[in-house]
């Protein structure tokens, strides 16, 4: 087809434009998105984004649907994932949207710019209850020789350990024992300084779980 002649002004078909650079697929982005759940509660994360196609769930640590996704874009622009976890369920962000504070992550691109978002959803089943083993504790000897090494437990309304945890360890007689928390938090040195009594607790998720420490040394 020849070039319309207007007024002595060239008129350029599209692929006379295309040669000179002006295509207007080169603002087209190929955009991954990839979803990985962790814990073991219950929820899902959803794209609000039309014509995003992530529908990936979770129950009680068993994750099905659709989890990732591939897809292209013209003119760059931002994508919309939201988490929904069930009522007894803490969730959290990871990964790309990691600092994100509500339920909703926004994921941009400019365009023309390829992009691979490797999204983590946190799904952490509610702690209901915490337990110190080993309970109660009795110490004889003072110092690190007699230290004893208690673990913290996280449980849930049915009793299965809730994983992910971190514990915050107190006493109310730190004349009595010293409580260093070890890496994690999972778990306490305790090291008797004198003869007496001391309640040590571990709290998380606002649920606290306490073990009595005897302290019997011989004069």
């Amino acid at each position: 087809m020849p070039p319309l002649r207007l007024g002595g002004f060239v008129a350029f078909t599209a692929l006379s434009m295309v040669a000179l650079g002006c295509d207007s697929s080169d603002d087209t982005s190929d955009i991954t998105i990839n979803v990985e759940i962790q814990g073991t509660g219950s929820g899902g994360i959803q794209a609000t984004t039309l014509g995003l196609d992530i529908e990936c769930n979770v129950n009680d640590g068993i994750v099905t649907g659709t989890c990732s996704t591939s897809l292209q874009e013209s003119g760059g622009g931002t994508l919309r994932l939201e988490a929904t976890p069930d009522a007894v369920t803490n969730f959290s962000w990871g990964g790309d949207c990691i600092g994100t504070a509500t339920r909703v992550c926004e994921l941009s691109f400019r365009p023309g710019e390829d992009a691979v978002f490797d999204v983590v959803g946190r799904f952490a089943a509610k702690t209901a209850s915490i337990v110190i083993s080993p309970r109660p504790i009795t110490m004889t000897v003072a110092g690190e020789e007699g230290e004893v090494v208690a673990q913290a437990q996280a449980l849930d309304e049915d009793g299965a350990e809730v994983f992910g945890v971190s514990f915050v360890w107190t006493n109310d007689a730190p004349d009595v024992v010293t409580v260093t928390p070890l890496p994690a938090n999972r778990q306490a040195t305790i090291v008797a300084l004198k003869s007496g009594s001391a309640i040590v607790s571990a709290t998380a998720q606002g649920v606290t779980g306490q073990a009595q420490v005897d302290v019997k040394i011989a004069n």
